[in-house]
């Protein structure tokens, strides 16, 4: 599974990561023995490679279109602010305090260690982007198994175009809803779930004739594949007929509304 791999590629990142900063002894971290310098970097990394993922859930879709060093730039300064906390607290428990005269300095410091990781892993997802099939050969197999649908029906009830990246027991289920998980869609269907590497709005352009609506910035969610919709002060949460939970923006209620799903 695609999330897999990138958990264990994460984890590996970090206990090389951490093993090479360690034997640098940055921060004072070279007065103690190599095995304590090694966990303080290998969490430290793997805590920033977390916090990293979830920032860029949050903030990829508005970078997407920037230049690639812009986006390394409003990355790497986004990770130095949480980082920076975390750096603080550990370096008092080693015994090592950041003196007020010197945050500036250790400031710089974490953003120098930031950066270069926020790089490195940047470039790592491009190259395996770039590894992918080339979108003009994805079309081409999309559009290879559109002529092989089953005549006579109507549009409406095939499967979602979306669903011919599934895994092939999914390729004819009934989308439910999409949702995205950093650079992946989980595909939400009445038959179980699967990742693949896909942006939200190249998904949902992908959902042909399903009436549905993006509810969220990260969640598009099928009429069909409604159980409920409970209203909150703010927002609310649909629950689809899986099981799974959908929340719904505050921005995202009044086309909720609009459509009439409340009323259903």
């Amino acid at each position: 599974m695609p999330m897999k791999s990138e958990v264990v590629r994460g984890l590996g990142f970090a206990v090389v990561a951490g093993s090479l900063v360690a034997l640098s002894g940055l921060f004072g971290t070279g007065t103690l023995n190599l095995p304590v310098a090694w966990l303080y970097w290998t969490g430290l990394i793997g805590l920033g490679v977390w916090i990293g993922a979830a920032i860029s859930v949050q903030i990829e879709p508005l970078l997407r279109p920037m230049p690639w060093m812009l986006q390394w730039l409003t990355y790497s300064v986004a990770m130095t602010v949480p980082m920076f906390g975390f750096v603080t607290v550990a370096q008092a428990l080693i015994g090592y305090p950041i003196p007020l005269e010197g945050f500036i300095s250790a400031g710089f410091k974490v953003w120098v260690v930031t950066a270069a990781i926020t790089g490195i892993r940047m470039r790592d997802r491009g190259r395996r982007r770039e590894g992918a099939p080339p979108a003009a050969i994805q079309e081409a197999s999309l559009h290879e198994e559109d002529t092989q649908a089953e005549p006579g029906l109507p549009s409406a009830a095939l499967p979602a175009p979306v669903l011919r990246r599934a895994k092939p027991e999914l390729r004819g289920a009934k989308l439910l809803a999409l949702s995205s998980e950093d650079h992946y869609i989980r595909l939400h269907t009445d038959q179980g779930e699967d990742l693949v590497l896909l942006r939200l709005s190249d998904a949902i352009g992908e959902t042909g004739d399903l009436e549905g609506l993006q509810v969220h910035r990260s969640w598009w969610v099928a009429k069909d594949g409604i159980a409920s919709i409970t209203k909150r002060t703010e927002g609310g949460t649909i629950t689809l007929t899986s099981g799974a939970e959908a929340p719904i923006s505050r921005r995202s209620m009044a086309q909720v509304k609009e459509a009439g799903w409340l009323d259903a």
